[in-house]
């Protein structure tokens, strides 16, 4: 057997294995669920077990599909299934102290998964098998909560974009569908009368996960190459391409956040602070003899980031804003902000529809220092992808277990868009399906437009157990 034959042989049988195993671990609760129950309701009094999943453990079983209506050059998989297996469990020392974990067990046909956690710290090109999505001790007192461990955290206000929303990185290899990536890291949070305060501390940098050249969200167009964690370098740029540049595990390369909270007539405010690293690398170039190199680098940031918001009855505003200073002059100092709201008609008189809300916001970028760095150069728009757009949705919610959301994003000053309808149908509270389209449209120079040939429909079943 040939080298590629037998590595596609290995792949189809590890996926192939997988589903088996979470099949087969779905079968077993689903019986041991019906077992306890059944013996429950005979009058049995050996009933911790079952008590005791009950209290601390939750359990899903998801199954995704997508299937693009064009196949790409760069990337066969038309057709991509997914299934995920996931547990929240929490457990309670004492009222003070619990710990939380989120174990995940995942797979998919298109090979984004590899391998088992051997780390906390997420560094893979690819998600692991089996990881941890989140997993951390808390522990409580009356004005002061205490996290460690692996985490994610949810910083702003507005809707579809954070600016100050830094500490995480993202998993990317399948940019609509993306997710956030937990980290390994300290956490305080006081709370004292009207005002609170957060402060995180990260040991150790976590990049976020970016497409290959392989993947058709790699975003690579004609004229341009890409390595295998999306760092696009121009054609005309020849030279030697190296794998990432990590910042090194030391005392000076951790990361810090800080965020203060209040209330202040009837308005929400929050500023907050980020020194670390952008988790987007750029491309550096160096002349070693004849020969260019060129070599994906993580910019040292600090953003200085301001979040507000109220209600107005049915009417919720919000803005957001974030001043971010690159260090040594690599990329420019720039300010990126966030200004909507939402409203909501909830007594509309009609039998089929029970509520519309509508989102609507707009996002925009002022540079305040441009910096034009011969050395380093960005290599991807996932770092700063709203230059001047519009943002929203609209939701109608025909019932409990029925709505549909419209929504979309159209880039004001290059005319590309992205538009997602979705419909969710909740069968029972154990069971819940989700069906869409995912459709891109632009010139391929385009932010969306380089994905014009990636629209696609998908089915989302979410079982839980």
């Amino acid at each position: 057997m040939e080298r590629s034959e037998h590595v596609r042989h290995h792949k189809n049988f590890s996926v192939a294995l997988i589903f088996s195993i979470l099949f087969f671990i779905s079968a077993i609760c689903a019986y041991a669920q019906e077992t306890v129950t059944a013996e429950a309701d005979k009058g049995s009094s050996d009933n911790s077990l079952r008590e005791f999943f009950e209290k601390n453990v939750t359990a899903s079983l998801e199954y995704k599909f997508f299937g693009h209506f064009r196949k790409v050059k760069q990337d066969n998989a038309q057709y991509v299934h997914e299934l995920l297996m996931k547990f929240d469990a929490k457990y309670d020392f004492d009222k003070n102290t619990s710990i939380i974990l989120t174990p995940i067990l995942r797979t998919d046909t298109r090979h984004f998964t590899a391998g088992v956690i051997d780390r906390l710290q997420e560094t893979e090109e690819r998600k692991y098998h089996f990881n941890f999505k989140e997993g951390f001790l808390v522990t409580r007192s009356k004005n002061l909560d205490l996290y460690m461990g692996k985490k994610i955290y949810s910083w702003g206000k507005a809707e579809g974009f954070n600016p100050t929303d830094n500490i995480n990185p993202y998993d990317f290899l399948d940019f609509p569908d993306r997710e956030k990536i937990g980290v390994l890291s300290a956490a305080v949070e006081y709370s004292m009368g009207n005002y609170s305060v957060d402060i995180v501390f990260i040991p150790f940098f976590t990049p976020s996960r970016l497409p290959g050249q392989s993947n058709r969200w790699s975003g690579n167009i004609e004229g341009e190459t890409t390595n295998f964690d999306n760092v696009i370098i121009p054609s005309d740029l020849s030279g030697e391409v190296h794998e990432r540049d990590l910042p090194a595990k030391t005392l000076g390369n951790s990361q810090f956040a800080g965020r203060i909270k209040t209330t202040i007539s009837g308005w929400d405010m929050a500023l907050s602070y980020y020194r670390g690293f952008d988790s987007v690398p750029v491309v550096e170039e160096e002349t070693i003899g004849p020969a260019r190199h060129y070599t994906p680098k993580y910019n040292r940031i600090s953003n200085y980031g301001l979040a507000i918001a109220t209600t107005f009855d049915k009417l919720e505003v919000h803005a957001e804003g974030a001043y971010r200073d690159t260090a040594k002059g690599y990329d420019d100092d720039f300010l990126a902000y966030i200004i909507g709201g939402s409203y909501s008609w909830d007594d509309l008189g009609l039998e089929f529809i029970e509520k519309i809300s509508l989102y609507f916001e707009f996002a925009g970028e002022r540079i305040t220092n441009a910096k034009d760095s011969r050395k380093r150069f960005s290599s991807t728009d996932y770092s700063r992808p709203l230059k001047r757009s519009v943002l929203g949705s609209l939701v109608f919610k025909f019932n409990e277990d029925v709505d549909l959301r419209i929504g979309g994003n159209y880039n004001i000053d290059e005319y590309d868009h992205y538009i997602q309808p979705k419909l969710t149908y909740k069968f029972s509270d154990k069971l819940k399906v989700k069906i869409g389209l995912d459709i891109m449209t632009g010139h391929k120079n385009t932010f969306w437009g380089k994905w014009r040939n990636n629209d696609r429909v998908f089915t989302n079943v979410l079982w839980y157990f």
